[in-house]
């Protein structure tokens, strides 16, 4: 399932939604990740999550922001 959204503006700065396959995920190790690096801010999130497990997901992955 990919997120509804573009993206989510943290303070100043604008995060894009990066939407990770099963596979990715797996070699991650991760359901999401906060990428804050240089001129890339995104969120990577697991596309295969729905409902309150994405929901949670994308709630964890904002407050390392």
């Amino acid at each position: 399932m990919k997120v509804p959204a573009k993206g989510v503006k943290i303070g100043y700065t604008w995060y894009e939604f990066e939407n990770w396959s099963k596979h990715k995920a797996a070699r991650e190790l991760a359901y999401g990740d906060f990428t804050h690096y240089m001129h890339k801010q995104k969120i990577g999130l697991a596309n295969h999550k729905k409902g309150v497990e994405l929901a949670n997901t994308v709630i964890h992955e904002i407050l390392h922001g």
